[in-house]
Parts: structure tokens; C-alpha cells; sequence
């Protein structure tokens, strides 16, 4: 009896050391998930990526840009990408301006005022080498607009 307390015990204190792990930044989030990561984590830029699922010029970014292992690599660096999808969430559509797919929105909380403070917007499909200079800028603090 006294062995399984003591299992059981073990099992929770490993389950609470679990559940404080880092995020898995090279993951993309839903806009909930990834907005609330990014306030944990105001070093990170929150990296929107608003598509669609009937936009070839999306399907074109996930399988040849967003797929890349050295694309992947920078966005686990320095953001929290969070994906939003026209034909579940069009209300953030519209509160972020976005008119067209794909659209890359970067974000930066700010702890102080309580607010999102805008880094930049990109839209359309572009080459991965483009991608990853525009993911450079941002990190670098240089404006993407």
C-alpha cells in the first residue's frame, strides 16, 4: 500500500513538472493559444498567418515556405505563430484588416499599456528565401510594413 502512495505521489510531481515544460514553439496554435503564449512570452513576436482552405497560393506556403526546415528553425527562434482560417473565424478577418490570403500579421505585446503594437503585414505567397529575409527583419527589430 505504501509503495503505490508512493507511485502515485511520483506520477503527480511528474505531471506537474510536465505541465511547466517550455511551449513547443515550432508548433503553429490557434489564435486563442497563440495570442495567450505571446503575452507569457513578450519576447516573442506573435506571428498570425490568416489562410484559407480553398487558397492555392496558401497550400503553395505550407507545402514549399512553411514546411522548410530553415524557415521552421527561425520561427521557433523568435515567434508564436498562431494560424487563423477564413472559413472558421472571419470576424478576426475584419478586426485585423485582413482582405486576402495568404496574410501575415506580426504583433508584439506590449506589458505596459496592455496592448498589441503592430510590427509589420505581409500578403501573398512568396519564395521561401523572401519569407525568411522578411522573418529576419522582424526579429532584428526592423519594420515589415
Amino acid at each position: 500500500m505504501r509503495v503505490l502512495g508512493l507511485f502515485l505521489l511520483l506520477l503527480m510531481l511528474l505531471g506537474t513538472v510536465m505541465a511547466q515544460e517550455e511551449p513547443d514553439f515550432c508548433r503553429f496554435y490557434t489564435y486563442a493559444e497563440a495570442t495567450k503564449l505571446a503575452r507569457e512570452y513578450p519576447d516573442r513576436v506573435l506571428l498570425l498567418y490568416f489562410r484559407s482552405n480553398h487558397c492555392p497560393y496558401c497550400a503553395q506556403m505550407e507545402t514549399f515556405v512553411l514546411g522548410d526546415p530553415e524557415v521552421t528553425e527561425q520561427l521557433a527562434r523568435c515567434f508564436v505563430v498562431g494560424t487563423v482560417t477564413l472559413e472558421k473565424a472571419p470576424e478576426l478577418f475584419k478586426r485585423h484588416g485582413v482582405r486576402g490570403t495568404p496574410f501575415f500579421l506580426f504583433l508584439r505585446y506590449d506589458p505596459a499599456r496592455k496592448t498589441w503594437v503592430e510590427l509589420g503585414r505581409v500578403f501573398g505567397s512568396m519564395p521561401r528565401s523572401t519569407f525568411l529575409d522578411k522573418l529576419r527583419a522582424v526579429c532584428d527589430g526592423r519594420s515589415e510594413r
